[in-house]
């Protein structure tokens, strides 16, 4: 099995919400800038598609990136490939 075409801008995109999730509430200042995240957990519907997923994600953190779990999953809504679960502390 390969990764899913698309999975890179699937990921971008997961990772920009989470950040202007974060920002709209008050964790971080700077759009793009992710300190306040802990923990993330991942959702993909591909496994194989892991390493495009970790190179999209590693975009949006900081060089200590928090701690993230990743698993596969039968399906995400509106045939979503990756989504990003957020914990945050301010």
């Amino acid at each position: 099995m390969t990764a899913l075409p698309g999975l890179a801008a699937a990921a971008d995109r997961a990772a920009a919400g989470e950040g202007a999730t974060l920002e709209r509430h008050a964790f971080i200042g700077a759009p793009g800038a992710m300190p306040a995240t802990v923990q993330a957990q991942a959702f993909l519907r591909d496994g194989d598609s892991l390493a495009a997923m970790n190179e999209a994600d590693a975009a949006f953190r900081p060089p200590a990136p928090p701690a993230r779990a990743t698993v596969e999953v039968a399906g995400l809504p509106r045939g979503a490939r990756a989504e990003i679960m957020p914990s945050a502390a301010r």
